[in-house]
């Protein structure tokens, strides 16, 4: 075999070994971005279940509905799983957590369909990330919470679903549920509905 052979045969290695080494540059580099955003991203699914934790269970039980009608005898007494949600307008918007909304004053709330995303500001020192999120909300068995309640059943305890994603995501099929999914089991507390009624008017219903 001539030197020119070994020569082309040389630089071609060269060449697959550099690809191959930048292809795994860029891969690492994806994966790091990825893992950056997954952090983030769990930080914004924590803030609304945090935020979610202040709200009333139900809209039966917010603090002015309560102050009319007094405490509910039964789990009968909640909002259907059909009135959860966002509509009618005006919209329950997570974009600012620090505003104490009426649209959002209780868990069902926030509830949306599942192609519904919401922006979402991740606030860092310098910048600020953006990013999309869902969130759903469900009545479930009070004995087994791994049991979703359907129809017009109603229940003493509510699970919340957030999903976050990035518009940055590189690799979205990693997270077949949207980049981050938590859950968290809201449980009916008439002792903080109580509270959360006399902190708003200042005396025991």
């Amino acid at each position: 075999m001539s030197q020119t052979t070994f020569a082309i045969l040389a630089l071609a290695t060269a060449m697959l070994i550099a690809v191959a080494q930048i292809r795994w540059t860029v891969q690492t580099q994806q994966r790091l971005v990825d893992d950056e955003l997954e952090v983030m991203a769990s930080g914004v699914a924590r803030q609304v279940l945090e935020y979610s934790e202040t709200r009333s269970f139900d809209e039966r039980t917010t603090p002015a509905v309560w102050n009319v009608s007094g405490a509910p005898f039964s789990e009968l007494d909640f909002d259907l799983a059909a009135n959860f949600g966002n509509a009618p307008d005006p919209v329950c918007n997570l974009s600012d957590l620090t505003l104490n909304l009426a649209e959002c004053d209780d868990i069902d709330d926030l509830h949306m369909d599942s192609t519904t995303w919401q922006s979402f500001p991740f606030i860092m020192e310098t910048d600020t990330m953006e990013f999309e999120v869902n969130v759903q909300v469900y009545y479930v068995d009070d004995v087994d919470p791994d049991i979703r309640l359907l129809g017009g059943s109603r229940s003493r305890s509510k699970e919340m679903i957030v999903r976050v994603r990035s518009p940055l995501q590189v690799q979205q099929h990693r997270f077949t549920e949207g980049l981050v999914q938590l859950k968290r089991l809201f449980p009916y507390d008439e002792t903080d509905e109580e509270d959360r009624y006399n902190y708003v008017y200042g005396i025991s219903p």
